[in-house]
């Protein structure tokens, strides 16, 4: 995608006119709209009238599909041991930098969406589980079976280490930090020497049905590997000490293009699927009073609890999710009228 905003034609440029230039606006969008999004970069380098016309679909495109409140984002974060125990959670959308500012002009003159589109990211935030989903309780018996026939939640890397809410895990702690409702979180245990753990995660955009838990469709964004490093822990735990003792609750916007942001584990290199965690640890202090003979300090076992604060998607590659989501649909409901016909 990024080979194709290069080849966009430069603003900056004396304009050619040729005889496309005199077609009028209305007509190319009404045609424009027939194609999809992967089609429509490529046409964006003809000229310039081409140009504003997509970049202004595009637009529309891409704030129908974030507002859509038939589409829901689902993710599946767990470890592998713990893939077949651990339910899915819903997502809430939060909002996208560079696309929720209409009051700026943008809606008029959205001509810089194109380039601005590989670093236009959306933000959600996964909620925690509802009891009243079947999946959850079925999902519960599966993790009570696993324990007691495999491990206790103690060991590291088990079925035990399971994502919880924040306000249970708060519950022994005392009260919560703010009034805001609780983080879906997951505990991660490091044994000795232990240099990192994984978390495989699945991001889905589905399309509700008229039942809880029915999806009438399923577009996949991605299905990649977190690894969470031991000294990356450390970092983000000693990060929010500071902010605790400095500025206290504020916390300045994480710039997503920056390469050396690390606030954000990325689910691989392409940067499509991310987590920003809050990072806090746990680890009892028994286990690090006294250094265990011949070994560093920074090898002994830890425990850090990880928030989900935000689940941050590429809204390029929301959008693309969102267009086979309803192609799917087009796809069902012929052949549902096909095999009505026979």
């Amino acid at each position: 995608m990024a080979s194709l905003i290069e080849t966009l034609p430069s603003l900056d440029r004396p304009p050619l006119y040729t005889p496309i230039d005199s077609l009028p606006p209305e007509l190319l969008d009404d045609v424009f709209s027939l194609f999809p999004t992967p089609a429509l970069l490529p046409l964006a380098a003809v000229n310039r009238l081409f140009h504003d016309v997509i970049a202004r679909l595009l637009y529309r495109r891409l704030r129908h599909a974030v507002a859509s409140h038939t589409h829901e984002l689902i993710l599946e974060c767990y470890h592998p041991s713990a893939k077949i125990s651990t339910p899915y959670l819903h997502c809430a959308y939060m909002g996208t930098d560079g696309l929720d500012q209409a009051t700026d002009g943008m809606d008029d003159v959205p001509g810089s969406t194109l380039l601005r589109l590989p670093d236009m990211y959306s933000r959600f935030r996964p909620l925690p589980y509802d009891d009243r989903d079947a999946h959850v309780r079925n999902y519960r018996a599966i993790r009570r079976t696993m324990n007691f026939f495999m491990y206790s939640e103690a060991s590291a890397g088990t079925p035990g280490t399971s994502a919880i809410t924040a306000a249970k895990h708060r519950d022994h702690k005392g009260a919560a930090e703010d009034d805001s409702p609780p983080l879906v979180s997951y505990d991660v245990y490091l044994d000795e020497s232990e240099l990192f753990s994984q978390l495989c995660t699945v991001t889905n955009l589905v399309k509700t049905g008229p039942r809880r838990g029915l999806f009438l469709t399923c577009a996949n964004i991605n299905h990649g590997v977190i690894r969470v490093w031991r000294d990356w822990l450390s970092r983000r735990n000693d990060a929010r000490t500071g902010e605790q003792r400095g500025k206290g609750k504020g916390r300045a916007r994480v710039d997503l293009a920056d390469p050396k942001q690390d606030a954000v584990l990325w689910a691989y290199t392409g940067k499509h699927v991310g987590m920003r965690f809050r990072v806090t640890e746990t680890t009892a202090q028994s286990e690090t009073a006294a250094p265990v003979l011949g070994v560093a300090s920074d090898d002994l076992p830890v425990s850090y609890q990880l928030e989900y604060e935000e689940l941050v998607v590429r809204t390029y590659e929301y959008l693309l999710a969102f267009e086979e989501a309803e192609k799917q649909e087009i796809t069902h409901a012929s052949t549902t009228i096909l095999f009505a016909s026979l």
